[in-house]
């Protein structure tokens, strides 16, 4: 289970990067990217790797930058 969890991660996190997704401006929409893990999502934005904007759209951290999963 938690390879599928730490894979799922690590595909938000090079979407993201990928996007250049670092703030509100630059925000992804988690469903036009194709990373819509609803529960990965909300376990990334509670430990601080993402934020999520009004609009729904995410972004990753400073704290996530920094703790990406290498792969």
């Amino acid at each position: 289970m938690s390879g599928i969890i730490i894979c799922a991660q690590a595909k938000i996190e090079k979407e993201l990067k990928d996007r250049e997704a670092f703030d509100e401006s630059s925000a992804a929409d988690a469903e036009e990217a194709k990373i819509n893990f609803k529960a990965i999502l909300d376990m990334m934005e509670r430990s601080g790797l993402i934020c999520r904007t009004c609009e729904g759209k995410i972004f990753m951290t400073q704290k996530g930058h920094e703790k990406q999963i290498r792969t």
